[in-house]
């Protein structure tokens, strides 16, 4: 049977600059995928705002014909 439990030690297996560079990286990724999602909100803001003229120009004609 495996044991599977954790031993913490107050150690880490990696340097103080591997750390530090593996921190840097991270925060560049978290930032650059935060842009990403902005720009891909405002995108789907845009839509969402051409969809609802599309509908409503639709519901014109639509209400247009009846007449």
């Amino acid at each position: 049977m495996t044991d599977n439990t954790i031993e913490f030690t107050g150690k880490s297996l990696r340097s103080a600059e591997d750390l530090e560079r593996l921190i840097k990286d991270a925060k560049w990724q978290v930032d650059y995928y935060t842009k990403d999602v902005e720009k891909a909100q405002d995108n789907l803001y845009i839509r969402q705002l051409a969809l609802e003229c599309l509908e409503n120009e639709l519901n014109i004609i639509n209400d247009v014909s009846q007449l």
